[in-house]
């Protein structure tokens, strides 16, 4: 079960900061992310399940940075990648 949190990084005076009102019950990643970027306002926002890192929201245009932009893509790589099967050579 996701347990989703927000925190607003660099408000003076506050290294980070927790959005307590931000609800930690959404059905996924994407659905986390539409609502984190509605707290964008002059600073980058964080978003986590709980010790996972979801993605770094840039303060000026609203998209993830620091590598998260594959967010879009994952749900396909995944389904690529457990589709595919696994070859295995067995040495004896």
């Amino acid at each position: 079960m996701p347990d989703y949190r927000a925190y607003i990084l660099g408000r003076p005076g506050h290294r980070f900061l927790k959005v307590t009102e931000f609800s930690g019950d959404h059905a996924d990643d994407a659905a986390a992310l539409r609502e984190a970027k509605k707290l964008i306002d002059g600073y980058d926002v964080e978003l986590w399940d709980g010790g996972r890192l979801v993605a770094r929201l840039d303060h000026l245009d609203g998209n993830p940075t620091d590598g998260f932009s594959w967010l879009a893509e994952a749900p396909k790589l995944i389904n690529e990648t457990i589709a595919q099967p696994i070859k295995i050579d067995s040495k004896e």
